[in-house]
């Protein structure tokens, strides 16, 4: 399976998201990674997946 190509800002989001899940972050990349399967809402905070935090493991 190819990895999906990432911005740098997409990139950066999602490491803050892993470090701290966050309510609404004022961005509009939050669309792109939820498509992509990177983030998810629970409650009223946007947290990564297993999807997202593998993908930053894979290009360290």
């Amino acid at each position: 399976m190819a990895l999906p190509r990432m911005t740098a800002e997409s990139r950066a989001l999602l490491i803050k998201l892993v470090r701290a899940p966050a309510e609404l972050p004022d961005t509009g990349l939050i669309p792109d990674l939820r498509q992509l399967g990177f983030v998810e809402r629970l409650d009223t905070r946007w947290y990564p997946t297993r999807a997202g935090k593998d993908y930053l493991k894979s290009q360290r």
